[in-house]
């Protein structure tokens, strides 16, 4: 499977980050959904979240204010899934 494009903030709040990429161009298989990977910059070896979307896009919620947090996305298709993309770092506003 491809990989995506770049990864965008499209949007942060205290406890959301809205996110958006570019569809892979050239895929063999449809694209089921995408499988979006995120931790808390500081907590990398402890633990991450992931949700799953059918769009190029996310709203990624719960999370805390004036934190950074890295992302990642990867596709799936009836192959199986893709590599992630590169980590991408952004951060949710203060309170």
């Amino acid at each position: 499977p491809s990989l995506v494009g770049a990864v965008k903030k499209d949007w942060a709040s205290p406890n959301s980050i809205a996110l958006s990429w570019q569809q892979p161009e050239e895929t063999t298989l449809p694209i089921i959904d995408y499988e979006v990977k995120y931790y808390e910059k500081e907590q990398e070896q402890l633990s991450y979240s992931s949700t799953r979307t059918r769009a190029p896009s996310v709203i990624v919620s719960g999370l805390k204010p004036a934190t950074w947090y890295v992302f990642s996305v990867r596709t799936r298709t009836a192959g199986g899934y893709s590599s992630y993309s590169p980590k991408y770092e952004y951060q949710t506003t203060g309170d």
